[in-house]
């Protein structure tokens, strides 16, 4: 997808903020009340310093509507790694994101993964 899309859906549980490249916040993404996840499985892999270390196993993503044109929607960074579609976006938390007292209060560009 490219270009301007008509409609945003935010699956996340959280409101997100998108800044200029001066800081501003030029808009706000509220959460939809509906929230995507990928639902994972664990095994034990091994220990270091006799804590298990535990491998994640991803699996099926849920709460993902269907695609349609001109509609994005934002999920975490595992939901859109998964889903591997076009239409399925995260935020860029790294380090070009807007943090106060630690905490991201904006970011200035998105990931896709398909």
């Amino acid at each position: 997808m490219e270009g301007s899309f008509v409609e945003i859906i935010n699956l996340t549980p959280s409101e997100i903020n998108v800044a200029d490249d001066e800081g501003n916040i030029i808009a706000t993404f509220p959460p939809s009340g509906n929230i995507a996840y990928v639902i994972t499985g664990t095994n034990m892999s091994r220990e270091l310093a006799g804590r298990p270390i535990v491998r994640v196993i991803l699996g099926e993503v849920i709460g993902i509507p269907e695609p349609s044109d001109d509609v994005v929607y934002l999920a975490s960074t595992t939901v859109a790694q998964v889903a591997k579609r076009p239409d399925v976006i995260s935020p860029n938390t790294d380090h070009t994101a807007i943090r106060k007292d630690g905490q991201i209060v904006a970011v200035r560009e998105f990931h896709v993964f398909a």
